[in-house]
């Protein structure tokens, strides 16, 4: 019987993309709350005309996590009262106490998740930090009549793609409300407080690119495929890292390192070396490699290479492996 080379495929089974990560990404936690005095009765505030109340917060949950594509928005509410007098015209400013300018949650070691401030749920109307143009920053509305109410949404849009340290962020918006004069001055007349919290987890994902994928069993496997086996064959791919933290990738072996053949004593094998970015992994066991966080949002590349060992006198046929590479974030 003549003897043929044996032709094996080495398989990776990435715990990568979405099904790569490590538990919840973020949660995004949004509350409404009333500080300092009672509204009304700050110093210099006139409760003559007009009442600020905020409504009760309605949040439609799945938290910010700055892998999705998607933005985060959350919807906030305040109600005018008319106290007394004639018909008037209404101004709600929002002050950020982070300052002027970009609007920001601040978190751990000074870090910024930046947010905006919107007038309508489309996103078309910003509510800009500018004290020095705080109409620019305003919802505005007209009450007729004491008794009367109007009701005014406004929402917190956390843009996606920011990959930040775990830990909470917050701000605190203050809310004025103003009387519209005659001569076009204003009149503050209540104010408000409303705080922002962003808790952000820790996050982590790998895939593999350079490598083409298959299916079997209703799971998808990258394979890198050798063909005809030579001693000293090498074959890479990349696996691309993006996470919120450091953070740990694990490899596994499910043949302990070698490429075993199909049969199914499984008795003859043919070893090879894995190497990431150079460094010798050690797969009879599971290997564990350590990576620096957080990354860009386009991730961390880090090269993983295959080379054959030995192949002279072993049986014709196919021979493979299950590489399998988790990762999770290190804080």
């Amino acid at each position: 019987m003549p003897h043929h080379p044996p032709r094996p495929a080495a398989g990776l089974e990435p715990r990568a993309g979405r099904s790569g990560r490590v538990g919840p990404a973020a949660v995004l936690v949004l509350a409404a709350l009333l500080s300092g005095a009672s509204a009304g009765t700050a110093r210099g505030m006139h409760r003559q005309a007009g009442e600020l109340r905020l409504r009760r917060l309605e949040r439609k949950g799945g938290g910010y996590d700055g892998f999705e594509a998607r933005q985060q928005v959350e919807r906030f509410g305040l109600a005018l009262v008319h106290s007394s007098g004639e018909t008037c015209d209404l101004l709600v400013t929002f002050a950020s106490r982070g300052g002027a300018g970009r609007r920001s949650l601040q978190g751990p070691g000074r870090g910024l998740l930046a947010y905006e401030l919107l007038g309508d749920a489309n996103g078309r109307h910003v509510l800009e930090n500018d004290p020095d143009a705080p109409a620019r920053g305003a919802l505005a509305t007209r009450l007729a009549s004491p008794g009367d109410k109007a009701a005014l949404d406004y929402f917190v849009r956390i843009p996606a793609g920011q990959i930040v340290a775990a830990g909470v962020y917050g701000d605190v918006l203050e809310l004025t409300l103003y009387e519209i004069e005659g001569g076009g001055g204003r009149r503050p007349l209540d104010r408000a407080s409303v705080a922002l919290s962003a808790s952000v987890r820790p996050q982590a994902e790998v895939s593999i690119a350079g490598t083409d994928h298959a299916s079997a069993g209703g799971r998808t496997y990258k394979v890198v495929d050798f063909g005809t086996l030579r001693a000293g064959d090498r074959r890479a791919v990349f696996l691309e890292v993006r996470s919120s933290a450091g953070y740990e990738l694990t490899f596994s072996s499910d043949n302990g390192g070698v490429l075993r053949h199909e049969s199914p004593s499984g008795d003859w094998w043919v070893g090879y070396a894995a190497r990431l970015d150079g460094r010798l992994l050690p797969l009879a066991s599971s290997a564990t490699v350590h990576g620096q966080g957080p990354t860009p949002l386009r991730g961390a590349s880090h090269q993983l290479e295959f080379e054959i060992g030995a192949v002279e006198g072993k049986m014709a046929g196919n021979y493979l492996d299950t590489l399998r590479i988790e990762v999770r974030p290190v804080e």
